[in-house]
């Protein structure tokens, strides 16, 4: 198995979180996902949402707690193999992506805008989208951040929306073929 740990990351709602627990379950190494560690800084017992942190307390505020949480899953990284996801937004929290830099193989996990637009939106409005023109907001947010994973990512995974064992097989391919084997 290559040293350095594997970190899922993608746009909300693009399985990330689901698909890391099912690769550390398969690897049987821990799984750790950023917005969990993110609502445990917020709240020791995680009963507060991302969403809701965000919602109440602002961008700043948020992109602060996570750097700190960025911080936890980077020391742990340092000792153990670990399989992380990141939070949607991650990529465009320059703190907590630069106390990540370098400490594991990057895993863009691309998917379908209206797809994720879709799901995003069962759950109702979000913050970080305006009530005029939701899906024009998240059609700019989709491109900036897009770019970024791209230009970041050690490993790109197109997904489609197919059953989740059948995105889970092409992750595992990908992986495989940049070099991890267990």
């Amino acid at each position: 198995m290559k040293e350095r740990s594997i970190i899922l990351t993608g746009m909300k709602h693009s399985g990330k979180s689901t698909l890391a627990g099912m690769l550390a379950w398969e690897m049987k190494v821990p799984n750790i996902d950023l917005d969990k560690l993110v609502e445990e800084e917020y709240r020791s017992d995680g009963l507060v949402s991302c969403r809701e942190i965000y919602k109440q307390h602002g961008e700043t505020f948020f992109k602060d707690l996570e750097c700190k949480a960025a911080q936890k899953l980077a020391r742990s990284m340092r000792h153990e193999f670990h399989i992380a996801s990141l939070g949607g937004g991650t990529i465009e929290n320059e703190a907590a992506w630069n106390v990540l830099a370098g400490i594991g193989t990057i895993v863009y996990i691309v998917v379908d805008i209206d797809l994720l637009f879709t799901r995003i939106m069962k759950n109702g409005l979000p913050a970080f989208l305006s009530a005029d023109d939701p899906y024009e907001d998240f059609s700019v947010l989709y491109g900036r951040r897009s770019a970024l994973m791209r230009a970041k990512a050690d490993i790109i995974v197109e997904l489609q929306d197919d059953p989740i064992e059948e995105s889970f097989r092409k992750v595992v391919k990908k992986i495989k073929e940049y070099g991890y084997a267990w």
